[in-house]
C-alpha cells in the first residue's frame, strides 16, 4: 500500500513538473487558495449532478463518473490562468489514466466561441471539454471567480474547490488527488481480495 501512495504521488508530482517546467516565473500572476467559502458547493457533500454539454451535445452528469476522481473545472478562453490549469490538468489525467481519473473542462463562453475552442483543440487533450450553454450549470457549483476547480471523490462528494490558479497551489491540488488515488487504489484491492 505505501509502495501505491508513493507511486501516485510520484506520477502526479512527474506530471505536473513536465508541463510546469517550461512556465517562467512572469507566468506566476495569480496566487490562489482552497476556497471553503466559496458560494455553491459545499466540501463533503454531494456535487450538483449537472455538468454541461459533452463535445457531441450530450448531457454530461455527476453520476456518469461515479467510481473515478472527478475534477471540474469552469473556465473560459480569455482566462489567462485558465489557459495555464488546462494543460496541468491533461498532463495529470494522461499520466494517472482515465479509467481513475477524469477531468471535465466546462466552458462558460457562448455556443460558437466554445465550438471554435473544441475545433483548435480537438484530439491534443485527453480531458472533456464541456460547454455551460444555458449558463445555469455554473451558478449551482458556485458562481464567481475563474477558474473554479472542484475535486470529487469517486462516490461524487467534494473533497476540496480552488477559486483561481496559481503554480503556488500546485502542491494542494496534487496531494487532494494523491489522497483521493489512494483511498481508490485501497478500495479496489479490498474489494479484489473479497
Amino acid at each position: 500500500m505505501k509502495k501505491m501512495k508513493q507511486s501516485c504521488r510520484a506520477i502526479l508530482i512527474c506530471a505536473a513538473l513536465s508541463v510546469l517546467s517550461s512556465a517562467s516565473s512572469a507566468d506566476k500572476e495569480s496566487i490562489a487558495t482552497p476556497s471553503s467559502k466559496a458560494q455553491g458547493v459545499v466540501v463533503g457533500e454531494p456535487a450538483p449532478q449537472p455538468l454541461g454539454l459533452g463535445p457531441t451535445g450530450e448531457a454530461l452528469t455527476v453520476s456518469q463518473y461515479r467510481g473515478k476522481v472527478l475534477v471540474v473545472s469552469f473556465w473560459a478562453s480569455w482566462c489567462a490562468p485558465c489557459l495555464k490549469e488546462l494543460p496541468v490538468l491533461d498532463a495529470i489525467q494522461r499520466k494517472v489514466g482515465s479509467e481513475r481519473l477524469a477531468v471535465v473542462m466546462l466552458n462558460i463562453e457562448d455556443r460558437d466561441v466554445y465550438r471554435n475552442i473544441r475545433r483548435r483543440l480537438g484530439d491534443a487533450v485527453s480531458l472533456t471539454l464541456a460547454h455551460d450553454r444555458s449558463g445555469s450549470v455554473f451558478p449551482l457549483w458556485g458562481k464567481g471567480g475563474i477558474p473554479y476547480m472542484v475535486i470529487l471523490d469517486p462516490q461524487g462528494r467534494v473533497h476540496a474547490k480552488y477559486r483561481g490558479y496559481g503554480d503556488a497551489m500546485l502542491d494542494g491540488i496534487l496531494e487532494d488527488l494523491n489522497e483521493l488515488l489512494v483511498a481508490q487504489a485501497g478500495s479496489a484491492q479490498a474489494a479484489a481480495s473479497r
